[in-house]
C-alpha cells in the first residue's frame, strides 16, 4: 500500500448444522477498513461491512400448541404388534392432554422455516488539522438491516393435519435503516502548567423501520412451498407498518488541568427528539466533574504504600427518550380484529379504533446524579481499590 494509505479486509464463513432435523445456521461476514492520509493536515478513514445470517428450522422452544421436544418425549417410537386403538405414536384423540401431539420427525421434515438477515454498515470520516492544536472531524454512518422470515407448514405437520389453517405459509419482512452524522471541532492549548481542551459538536440521526406480513391458508398442495402461496383459498388480511424518528444534538465540553493534578470538566448537551411534541422537543443536560490527584501532593510522598490516590466529585443530568416513535400523539389504528360484519351481505368492513391516547406534556425523562469517589492504588498498583457514593434522582 501507499505510505499514506492502509487497507484491511477480513471475511468469515460459518455453516453449522442444528441438533435437530432440518435446522441449521449460516453466516457470511465481510469487513473492509481503510485509512488514507491525503496530506499532512487531512486524513480519510472509513469502513464497510456486510453480513448475511440465515437460521433454518422450527424454533426449539415451541409453544403450547406445537413443541418438537415435548412430542419427542411423549411420542412412542415403536408401535405395538396388536392394535391398541391408538393412533401413531400412542396418540389418543379423546385425551385433551394429547390434542397437539404429533410425530416430531414428520413435523421437522415438513416444516420449512427460514429467518434471513442482510445487514450493510458503512462509515466515512474526515479529519482536518487547521493547526496542530485545532482540528475538525466530520463523519457519517449508514446502516440498513433487511430481514425476511418465511414459515411453511406442509401436509405432514401438526398444523397441516390438525390445525385450522391446514397447509399454510407466512411471509414476514422487516427493514431498519439508520443514517447519522457526528461532527466535532477540537481546540487544545497548553501554557505553563495549565492545559485545556475545548470541544464543540453537532450530531444528527434519522431512523425508520418498515414491517409487512402476509399469510395464506388452505393451500391444496405442499409441492411448491413458499413459491406458490397464491394457491391458498383462505388469505389473511395483510399487515403493514411504518415508523420513523429523528434526533438532533448540540454539545460542548471543556477539560482543564493544572499540573495534571487538579482536573475540571464541564459538559453541556441540548437534544431534540421528534418523539416529543414541539413544545417539549428539547432537553438540556449539563454536567460538571472535578478530580484531585492526592498522590501527587507533598504530604502524600512519605506514604510509600500508597502509589496512587485520586478524589473525584461530579454532578450531571442525562436524558432518556426511549419511548415509541409516536407515543406523544393520539393515534387511530385499524387491524384485523377491529372490523365489523354487517349489512345484507354480511360483508367484512374494516373499522378504526384509538390505539393511543396522546400525552401532550410527555417530555424527556431527566436523571440527576451526584457522585463522589476515591481511587486508591497500593504497592505500585499491585492492589487497587475504589470507593463510590452516588445519589440518583429521576
Amino acid at each position: 500500500m501507499h505510505n499514506g494509505s492502509k487497507l484491511y479486509f477480513s471475511t468469515e464463513y460459518l455453516d453449522q448444522e442444528g441438533t435437530m432435523i432440518n435446522t441449521g445456521f449460516k453466516k457470511y461476514l465481510n469487513n473492509l477498513k481503510f485509512t488514507h492520509k491525503l496530506n499532512s493536515k487531512t486524513t480519510f478513514n472509513g469502513y464497510l461491512q456486510y453480513s448475511h445470517l440465515d437460521r433454518t428450522g422450527p424454533t426449539i422452544s415451541g409453544n403450547k400448541y406445537t413443541s418438537v421436544i415435548r412430542d419427542a418425549v411423549q411420542f412412542r417410537p415403536v408401535e405395538p404388534i396388536n392394535n391398541d386403538g391408538l393412533e401413531e405414536g400412542g396418540y389418543d384423540f379423546d385425551d385433551i392432554n394429547q390434542r397437539y401431539l404429533f410425530n416430531p420427525v414428520k413435523n421437522l421434515e415438513n416444516t420449512d422455516r427460514s429467518n434471513r438477515s442482510d445487514v450493510i454498515r458503512g462509515s466515512l470520516a474526515i479529519t482536518h488539522k487547521f493547526k496542530p492544536n485545532l482540528y475538525l472531524r466530520v463523519s457519517g454512518t449508514y446502516q440498513v438491516d433487511n430481514r425476511k422470515e418465511t414459515l411453511f407448514f406442509g401436509l405432514d405437520t401438526q398444523q397441516g393435519r390438525r390445525g385450522t389453517d391446514h397447509i399454510n405459509g407466512t411471509l414476514t419482512t422487516r427493514r431498519y435503516q439508520t443514517l447519522s452524522t457526528s461532527n466535532t471541532l477540537t481546540y487544545k492549548k497548553k501554557f505553563g502548567k495549565n492545559s485545556f481542551t475545548i470541544l464543540g459538536g453537532l450530531e444528527a440521526q434519522a431512523r425508520d423501520s418498515e414491517y409487512a406480513r402476509m399469510k395464506n391458508s388452505e393451500i391444496p398442495t405442499d409441492l411448491f412451498g413458499m413459491a406458490k402461496l397464491d394457491l391458498g383459498t383462505s388469505p389473511s388480511i395483510p399487515v403493514t407498518q411504518l415508523s420513523a424518528n429523528t434526533l438532533l444534538s448540540y454539545f460542548a465540553r471543556i477539560n482543564y488541568s493544572y499540573k495534571n493534578k487538579y482536573l475540571l470538566t464541564a459538559t453541556y448537551r441540548a437534544d431534540g427528539s421528534s418523539k416529543f411534541s414541539e413544545d417539549n422537543r428539547w432537553g438540556y443536560f449539563p454536567s460538571f466533574s472535578a478530580g484531585w490527584k492526592l498522590s501527587d501532593e507533598n504530604f502524600m510522598m512519605d506514604l510509600d504504600a500508597v502509589s496512587f490516590a485520586k478524589l473525584r466529585l461530579g454532578w450531571g443530568k442525562t436524558g432518556n427518550n426511549r419511548i415509541g416513535d409516536y407515543d406523544a400523539y393520539s393515534q387511530l389504528n385499524a387491524s384485523v380484529s377491529s372490523g365489523y360484519i354487517w349489512g345484507t351481505g354480511q360483508n367484512y368492513t374494516p373499522g378504526a379504533y384509538q390505539s393511543n391516547l396522546g400525552v401532550p406534556d410527555l417530555r424527556w425523562e431527566t436523571t440527576s446524579q451526584t457522585n463522589a469517589g476515591l481511587d486508591l492504588g497500593f504497592f505500585n498498583q499491585k492492589l487497587q481499590a475504589t470507593v463510590d457514593y452516588y445519589k440518583k434522582s429521576t
